[in-house]
């Protein structure tokens, strides 16, 4: 999912006509960084992550909605606490998109 929300991001930005050089550049940039810190981190959770509380996708069954929203919330949040440096990176490539109309 992330790989497809970078892919649109990349494409946007491709094509986007209301950029100026330094902007697109700055953002393409910023997409290579996105991309190689999503990597390592899939590495790092890949080698050592144990099932999330409440993950009952592992086991065969589907979580409720509230409680797959909740976990949602819960993984976001301290996605955002471990790992400020990309939530700060997405932010700042969110800023420049909106900043630019996309």
């Amino acid at each position: 999912m992330i790989d497809d929300t970078i892919a649109t991001i990349e494409n946007r930005v491709r094509h986007a006509s209301g950029l100026s050089d330094d902007a697109r550049l700055e953002l393409q940039e910023l997409i290579v960084t996105l991309k190689s810190d999503v990597n390592a981190l899939r590495h790092r959770v890949s080698e050592n992550a144990p099932p999330a509380p409440g993950d009952t996708t592992r086991v065969g069954k589907k979580p409720s909605v509230r409680l797959a929203l909740q976990n949602l919330s819960d993984a976001v949040a301290g996605q955002e606490a471990k790992h400020p440096q990309i939530t700060e990176l997405v932010n700042s490539i969110s800023q420049v998109l909106s900043n630019t109309g996309i």
